[in-house]
């Protein structure tokens, strides 16, 4: 058992370095993604320092280097409204994300009146058998308590329908449906939303000790943001 160990180990090692090693993405490039239209696209992530990245989509290919913490970012050419794409992330590895979209994409923050479902509005089970709307698109941000802002969150596309309907935010639903109808193109609805937050929790501790109002609960925030205390 003893002579196994220097083998075990060198095994640990080899696979948690090749592990670091390949190009990641943050969880909001997935399957199923709303691109924005009509602008310039950054798409970034995370390699081996110095490793070559190069990004792929509907004929464009962009590439770059990674920098010496591992971050790369590239800028697509606009993408104008079109059938669904495949996007493909090449370094050491290969990342293929499909069902790609080109349309409007909308940030849907707030507290309990954005987050509540769809499934808990009025009409609901009427509104939720005709939700047919494979075009619109939601990503959920799921809930994490960070003490300073985060490089990645944790969520999935999902595309609408009336299997799906009922978990969109209600008012991100009504909101793109309407705006689906009247540009006729795809909508991607990213509910960052908390019900029960306060309005400190969305702003960053820095801002919050200029206003002398939030002086005695930014001193108690700031407790929870030494690093001492992680």
């Amino acid at each position: 058992m003893t002579s196994n160990c220097p083998l075990s180990f060198a095994i640990l090692l080899l696979t948690s370095t090749m592990a670091i090693a390949d190009v990641k993405l943050p969880s909001i490039f997935s399957d199923h993604m709303v691109l924005q239209r009509h602008m310039e696209i950054p798409v970034w992530g995370w390699a081996s320092p110095g490793e070559k990245v190069t990004v792929s989509i509907a004929g464009q290919v962009k590439e770059t280097i990674a920098d010496k913490s591992g971050k790369w970012m590239v800028k697509l050419d606009q993408l104008d409204d079109t059938n669904a794409m495949t996007m493909v992330v090449s370094a050491k590895n290969t990342i293929e994300i499909k069902d790609v979209l080109a349309g409007e994409v909308w940030l849907c923050a707030g507290q309990s009146n954005m987050e509540m479902a769809l499934g808990g509005a009025r009409d609901s089970a009427k509104e939720i058998s005709s939700a047919d709307f494979p075009t619109m698109r939601t990503f959920k941000v799921e809930h994490s308590s960070q003490s300073a802002p985060a490089e990645d969150c944790t969520g999935k596309w999902i595309v609408c329908s009336p299997s799906t309907a009922g978990k969109f935010s209600a008012a991100a639903f009504f909101f793109g449906r309407e705006i689906r109808q009247r540009l006729k193109t795809p909508i991607g609805l990213v509910n960052a939303s908390w019900g029960g937050t306060l309005i400190e929790a969305w702003t960053s501790l820095e801002k919050n000790t200029t206003i002398p109002e939030f002086k005695a609960i930014t001193a108690i925030l700031a407790q929870y943001s030494d690093p001492k205390l992680d």
